[in-house]
């Protein structure tokens, strides 16, 4: 599903979709990580995740930047509450904040689409309930809450014959940090 995730972005324009959201939570060494990991493959290394450990001007920058592509999120149990509460919005409305130049003029507000796949231990209903923040209907439209149930591997549900959970991970992070960029460039002149 990540991975499907990862290639989500590019037709959300042509297909007049404002965006789409999935957040996976659960236990720690699930997965979860490891899984956006191998979402940002297509695009870029590893270091293609952002954290919601951010302001909202941060991912706001970062929304800008991925257009038409994914943005992973990591660790949301890190972020301030109301961070989490308005960037489920602003990422998935797709439209920055309205600010003006210097000179008092108004500045081209930024719009993107893309899919957010977001990971925290906690689920994004929960982290704002903790918080005595209301959370709303418009959030879980936005941004669907995943559980990841603490099975035998976690996320995954066919190792292909490694050992455990963990050294399947490990094997998918390493492929991914040897070979990334490609596919989604590839994707796009294809579609």
């Amino acid at each position: 599903m990540a991975l499907s995730c990862a290639l989500a972005g590019p037709p959300l324009e042509p297909l007049n979709i404002p965006g789409l959201g999935l957040h996976f939570f659960g236990d720690s060494t699930t997965g979860k990580t490891t899984s956006l990991a191998v979402s940002a493959s297509p695009w870029g290394p590893e270091k293609f995740v952002i954290f919601w450990r951010t302001t909202i001007n941060g991912l706001e920058i970062q929304a800008i930047s991925r257009s038409s592509t994914l943005i992973p999120v990591d660790e949301s149990h890190q972020v301030d509450p109301r961070v989490l509460d308005a960037g489920v919005y602003m990422l998935l409305n797709g439209t920055a904040k309205a600010r003006m130049n210097k000179d008092a003029t108004p500045r081209e507000i930024e719009h993107w689409r893309a899919c957010v796949l977001s990971t925290g231990e906690r689920s994004i209903e929960t982290h704002q309930v903790n918080a005595n923040i209301d959370h709303k209907v418009g959030q879980t439209v936005r941004i669907i809450d995943v559980p990841v149930l603490n099975g035998q591997h976690g996320l995954f549900g066919d190792i292909h014959n490694a050992k455990n959970g963990a050294e399947f991970a490990d094997s998918l992070r390493e492929a991914g940090g040897r070979h990334y960029g490609h596919a989604g460039p590839s994707f796009i002149k294809w579609v």
